[in-house]
């Protein structure tokens, strides 16, 4: 598909183009102002509430980012380490004793979504109950149980939203911060605050576990690469990136044509849709050497995994956080991971793409 003359292009969901060579995603990414988020990222499109601020375009979007990028830099995230620490510590604690293990149940789908609550405040206990409506949203996408698991967490949202607009500081905390924000110089409707909240939850949730996912398959087929970071830590920073580069947990998402362009050898007209293709573009051989191969010390790393332009992922420092903690307690645990040669792995599918069963069996280290 990189190597046509012009933009693949298919018929379904009322026509597409596809865009999958990084020099043309990156153009499209860049230029909100022909490739507009404003009428869905989605595709096929849903017949929901816009996703703020995923769904807005700048100047607007810039206005929703000025209220939440405070909370989300590098060194703001960071003071979380110890508390991130603790969660995936007692997870595969939780796992001792156990030598075959499904990893996506029992680790890597429900320590973002603990981590993720208590980066941004919620209450410890909760954590269960929003681990179970967040997987019957993304497992059961479209059914009644996933209407309700949504309708369920809208209501719990807008409680927490009401609780830090009472009593919490704005200037401390994401949510309160949330609940007294404004734009354009009117107050956000309490459907916005819902959105953003919504947004900030499942972007921690399913791209650190497709992502963290992917990584320990890798461990288990090529254990080499589990042995270079433990023995060679200072690799983290730019294996972290190549991590995401490779599984490029958002495999795809939407942007509409407001004004005639040519992208890729394709003219395009309003109202063309464009699909971007992140993870075809984090393989593009004349970005990338070696693109299909894991290289730990790959520098440069221009990835898309995370995004590009003014839409680039609001929680990558929290996502790069989690999974280096999560990845330091698994070496420090565990010699080595390895397929469980009795059980198979099962893969998603749709915008979000990673595994659903990672069954391994885990070798413990002798001074774990």
């Amino acid at each position: 598909m990189r190597a046509a003359t012009e933009l693949p292009h298919s018929d379904l969901y009322g026509g597409f183009h596809v865009v999958t060579r990084h020099a043309d995603l990156r153009t499209a990414a860049a230029q909100h102002r022909i490739y507009s988020s404003a009428q869905g990222i989605a595709l096929p499109n849903e017949s929901r509430t816009r996703h703020v601020p995923a769904e807005v375009d700048p100047p607007l979007q810039r206005e929703f980012r000025r209220l939440l990028d405070p909370f989300l830099t590098p060194e703001r995230i960071s003071a979380n380490e110890a508390k991130v620490r603790a969660i995936a510590s007692s997870l595969l604690d939780s796992l001792a004793g156990e030598s075959r293990v499904e990893m996506v149940a029992r680790f890597t789908e429900p320590f973002p979504v603990s981590a993720a609550l208590a980066i941004f405040g919620f209450p410890p206990p909760d954590a269960r109950r929003l681990s179970g409506l967040v997987d019957g949203l993304i497992h059961g996408r479209g059914s009644e149980a996933s209407i309700k698991a949504s309708q369920e967490l809208t209501d719990y949202l807008i409680e927490q939203l009401k609780m830090r607009a009472a009593s919490a500081d704005p200037s401390t905390d994401v949510l309160a911060a949330v609940a007294h924000g404004s734009v354009e110089g009117r107050p956000l409707s309490i459907e916005d605050q819902v959105s953003i909240t919504r947004l900030l939850l499942f972007g921690g949730f399913t791209t650190v576990n497709l992502a963290l996912s992917q990584t320990l398959l890798l461990f288990a087929k090529y254990p080499e690469l589990a042995e270079g970071l433990r023995s060679q830590p200072e690799l983290f920073p730019t294996a972290l990136e190549e991590f995401v580069r490779y599984a490029s947990p958002a495999t795809y998402l939407r942007r509409t044509v407001v004004a005639e362009a040519e992208l890729g050898g394709s003219k395009l007209r309003a109202g063309d849709q464009v699909l971007l293709c992140f993870g075809a573009a984090n393989r593009d051989p004349s970005v990338f050497d070696k693109p299909d191969e894991i290289n730990l010390a790959r520098n440069p790393n221009p990835h898309v995994g995370f995004g590009f332009g003014a839409h680039r992922c609001l929680g990558s420092a929290i996502a790069k956080l989690e999974l280096r903690v999560a990845l330091e307690e698994i070496l420090r645990r565990y010699e080595r991971v390895e397929l469980d040669p009795d059980d198979s792995i099962a893969w998603g599918e749709g915008e979000t793409q990673g595994l659903t069963r990672l069954p391994l069996v885990l070798r413990p280290r002798a001074s774990a």
